[in-house]
């Protein structure tokens, strides 16, 4: 027994004796359940007054250790960490202290083989101050964002400072969790437009077809619209809902309809031989421009298939079965590089053709070699509601929320809101632009910036054509947005729009030597006019051969309404 323990005893049995004297004299000093408490407060002190008096004592053993957890005070300090602040204890020389288990000093929680005081290094845990860092929330390690590429999007941690990546401002309440949103799109000054009406409503369909005619459904009719001033072309067949119009080439018009492929040929609607070959009813067709060359698409419930203009082709796809990809939405779009090793998408890699499908919650990119092909996902984005791509490179994705997400040629992806919803998207291949739709009007995007077009709330954005106009339908009709003012047109002239109906349909019977009326120039037009419009709207003339068509009429008219310009 040491020194200590004895000293203790002996105090002890002291306060024992002299409580045994007390209760002899008569005087009450505690009662008999009271002892049980005093004593082990007794035992306490005497312990920790043993402690003082004796640093050297022994240190307890492991098993002790395990026993007194719960005692409040324990002796020596962090053997790893060497002398703890907190104490004013001294360590005892090393010869001395047996080699046992040391407890802690203080009853705080551990906070490491660091010190308890906040890490001033690298590490440290302060708001973020640069681009470069994104604190986490703790004491712990900092991440250090070398590229934006390296942030991933609606990140759970943040400093409580707002950062944009890749366009995409993140708002975070004190160590709150990253709510990601959009950031506002840049915006330009209005631009006038000409509004064409083409076609009295009701429309049912509308889509762009060669330059900038417009094909429309309205009822059963499907006709060709190009002039203001001038009837639509009907188009006779019947097709049932047409859904896609595609122009292959000059003079050729594809329709794809609920009932199946169509070409327009001469005005009328017939069923393309590309039917035959792929089996089923398309869902959609759009074409694509590879190598100099106009590529077909057509996407069906079973795959999608390629026409070349000479051989028709399913598209194989390594790893997927297309016809798991019926509910995707495909669209011809930037080329991406490609690895020519891994075939791997690689930044400095070939340029290779890619169609673009928004499958899954997110965005594709379907590399093409040949007649195969590889689907990449290139950027993982809910909820979409329509994709286009332009022909600036940037492929567009439409959220149901109204938000829209633009990717740049460099591939790099940003969120961006109009100060309201956007209710539609449509672009096209061959023109670097893209229109957009709200309630209070439509929208052009160019070079990065949103143009709003003057007066145009309440059109119903259908297309774009080849020509840069909107394609709508509003209350007035079918729609024809132009960019900018445009100039009256000169007035049409008897050699370029009547001449060559005389030639066609009149030169036989009513040529300069004739012994009829003769109308061999304008002048004798004009002198003959009111005649000339009731015999050709009732059909009378021309006596022999085809009638004039509702068009050539209306030219007719139009040269009339103009001056009768020779």
């Amino acid at each position: 027994m040491n020194k200590s323990f004895t000293y203790g005893a002996r105090l002890l049995a002291g306060w024992v004796a002299s409580s045994r004297l007390y209760s002899r004299l008569g005087v009450p000093v505690f009662a008999q359940a009271d002892r049980v408490v005093v004593l082990h407060a007794v035992m306490a002190l005497v312990v920790a007054a043993c402690s003082a008096a004796a640093p050297g004592a022994n240190a307890p053993s492991a098993a002790q250790t395990a026993d007194s957890a719960s005692t409040e005070t324990a002796l020596g300090a962090d053997s790893d960490s060497g002398a703890d602040a907190a104490s004013s204890d001294t360590i005892p020389a090393a010869d001395a202290v047996p080699d046992q288990v040391v407890v802690p000093e203080t009853a705080q929680p551990d906070t490491g083989p660091e010190t308890a005081q906040p890490d001033t290094g690298p590490e440290t845990a302060q708001p973020d101050t640069g681009p470069e860092t994104a604190a986490n929330g703790d004491s712990g390690d900092a991440i250090l964002i070398e590229s934006v590429d390296d942030v991933p999007v609606n990140d759970a941690t943040d400093s409580g400072q707002d950062t944009q990546v890749d366009g995409t401002a993140d708002t975070t309440a004190k160590d709150g969790p990253v709510v990601a949103k959009p950031i506002a799109a840049e915006l330009g000054p209005a631009v006038p437009v000409t509004l064409e009406v083409l076609l009295k409503p009701p429309v049912l369909f509308a889509a762009a077809a060669e330059g900038a005619a417009v094909l429309a459904q309205a009822g059963t009719s499907t006709v060709i619209a190009s002039d203001p001033e001038l009837p639509p072309i009907p188009l006779t067949g019947a097709i049932g809902k047409a859904h896609s119009v595609v122009a292959l080439a000059a003079g050729e018009l594809l329709v794809a309809s609920e009932l199946g492929l169509y070409g327009a040929v001469k005005n009328m609607l017939l069923v393309s031989p590309l039917q035959a070959v792929i089996g089923a009813i398309p869902k959609r067709i759009f074409t694509q421009i590879v190598a100099g060359k106009n590529h077909l698409w057509l996407q069906t419930g079973a795959g999608i298939w390629r026409y070349d203009g000479s051989v028709a082709q399913p598209l194989s796809i390594f790893g997927t079965d297309p016809a798991a990809l019926t509910t995707a939405i495909w669209r011809a779009g930037p080329q991406v590089a490609i690895d020519s090793q891994s075939g791997q998408p690689q930044a400095n890699g070939v340029a290779t053709p890619a169609l673009w499908l928004y499958w899954q919650g997110a965005v594709h990119a379907l590399v093409i070699k040949g007649n195969f092909a590889k689907l990449w996902i290139d950027e993982p984005i809910a909820n979409g509601a329509d994709l286009q791509c332009d022909g600036s490179g940037t492929v567009w994705l439409l959220a149901q929320d109204g938000t829209v997400h633009r990717r740049a040629i460099n591939g790099s992806w940003q969120w961006l809101a109009l100060p309201e919803p956007v209710t539609a998207l449509v672009a096209r291949t061959d023109l670097p632009i893209a229109a957009l739709a709200t309630a209070s009007g439509l929208w052009i995007h160019q070079n990065g910036v949103f143009f709003p077009l003057l007066n145009t709330a309440g059109h119903s954005l259908r297309d774009l054509t080849s020509t840069a106009a909107l394609v709508t339908v509003s209350t007035a009709g079918l729609t024809r947005v132009v960019l900018g003012e445009i100039k009256p047109p000169p007035p049409p002239s008897w050699a370029t729009i009547v001449q060559p109906i005389y030639l066609a349909h009149c030169f036989d019977c009513h040529k300069a030597d004739a012994g009829t009326v003769k109308l061999h120039n304008a002048v004798q037009w004009k002198l003959w006019y009111d005649k000339i419009v009731f015999q050709v709207d009732t059909n009378t003339m021309p006596l022999v051969g085809l009638k004039l068509s509702q068009q050539q009429k209306a030219v007719i008219k139009l040269w009339a309404k103009g001056g009768f310009a020779p």
